[in-house]
């Protein structure tokens, strides 16, 4: 038993795998799935009636749609050429400041005023 457990616990997997062993109750009566017992998954799922009402298979379902519909916008919307441009200007004109402990605060505005000139000389 602590074999599969450290093996479960291991799989990327883990998750999904859960959600399924919780929803699914009569297939997952025995063994250990996603590093639970049955009795450590009989107490997940009464919490989660409790926390979402008799309908919580509904709820998770909806719940994981919404994500993975999330997920596919997030995938599909690249940014536009002049987005990318203005990111690698950005990037190339205020790229991070080397840590100095010594600099001043006035040491540090010339700089800024040096890279702003900098910048509009470049534009």
């Amino acid at each position: 038993m602590p074999k599969a457990r450290t093996v479960c616990a291991g799989c990327p997997l883990v998750t999904e795998c859960l959600k399924r062993a919780l929803l699914q109750e009569g297939i997952t009566r025995v063994g250990i799935r996603p590093a639970t017992d049955p009795r450590q998954r009989a107490n997940l799922r009464e919490r989660i009636k409790d926390r979402l009402g008799p309908d919580r298979k509904d709820q998770l379902a909806a719940q994981g749609r919404a994500r993975r519909e999330r997920t596919a916008t997030v995938q599909h919307h690249l940014p536009t050429v002049n987005a990318a441009r203005n990111v690698r200007l950005d990037h190339a004109l205020n790229c991070p400041m080397p840590a100095s402990p010594s600099i001043t605060p006035a040491q540090h505005q010339q700089h800024n005023v040096i890279r702003l000139q900098a910048a509009l000389e470049a534009a």
